[in-house]
């Protein structure tokens, strides 16, 4: 019988973030690991990894696509 084990992957790995406070305060990095409330982050200036707690960072949304509503009206047609 296989069994379901799945371990819940961390909303912030993957993302792009800001740290909030500390020394490299206003810096941005990846997140690449999340164990408890440290998180391994890649900084995207320089080839450079380091723990830092989650709660001196947060996510940038500044890179993200910025959401746009693309309705698409349709003419009337002037021939009918």
């Amino acid at each position: 019988m296989a069994t379901n084990n799945k371990i819940a992957r961390h909303k912030l790995i993957g993302k792009t973030v800001i740290i909030t406070k500390g020394d490299m305060k206003g810096q941005n990095g990846r997140v690449t690991h999340v164990n408890g409330n440290m998180a391994d982050l890649e900084m995207l200036s320089r080839r450079h990894k380091f723990n830092i707690s989650i709660d001196c960072i947060r996510e940038d949304r500044s890179s993200e696509p910025a959401k746009m509503d693309v309705t698409m009206k349709r003419e009337p047609d002037a021939g009918a």
